[in-house]
């Protein structure tokens, strides 16, 4: 009865050994693509604001055209890490490791596109959206093509 207590603790031991494996290399995985989607977040957001600064200092007249897509930079930034901290179920996404900032670059292509207008189009969309704009809200004032 003793040897066949011994061989069950034996046996219990190891396997919690490996539960205990299990679960390191578990929580090493999660640990990792957190880590991954926080840099993939940051690192967009780097290289876009990095863009529309560039775009800023090459095309100092479209102060106004450079007001959308730099809106368009903040509000992503804001909603996405809103989402991203407080909208989301954590478990869920822990346990079916489904992550979104690979999604979160096709969000920023529209940025892209207006930072491209204002550097390569001379802005033509941009002012045509902005004075849009003004015109719906009634102001008189226009804004010109750089």
């Amino acid at each position: 009865m003793t040897e066949g207590i011994e061989t069950e603790t034996d046996r219990l031991v190891r396997l919690n050994e490996r539960l205990t494996a299990l679960i390191e290399a578990k929580y090493m995985s999660v640990a990792t693509a957190l880590t991954r989607e926080f840099r993939i977040f940051t690192g967009a957001n780097a290289l876009v604001f990095a863009l529309l600064s560039a775009t800023a200092a090459f095309r100092r007249r479209a102060g106004a055209q450079l007001l959308l897509p730099a809106a368009v930079l903040v509000g992503s930034a804001a909603l996405v890490g809103g989402l991203y901290l407080f909208g989301q179920d954590w478990l869920h996404t822990i346990v079916f490791s489904r992550y979104v900032g690979l999604a979160y670059f096709g969000y920023l292509g529209a940025a892209m596109a207006l930072l491209a207008d204002i550097l390569f189009n001379r802005a033509r969309v941009s002012t045509r959206v902005c004075n849009t704009t003004l015109t719906a809200l009634g102001c008189a004032v226009k804004v010109l093509p750089c």
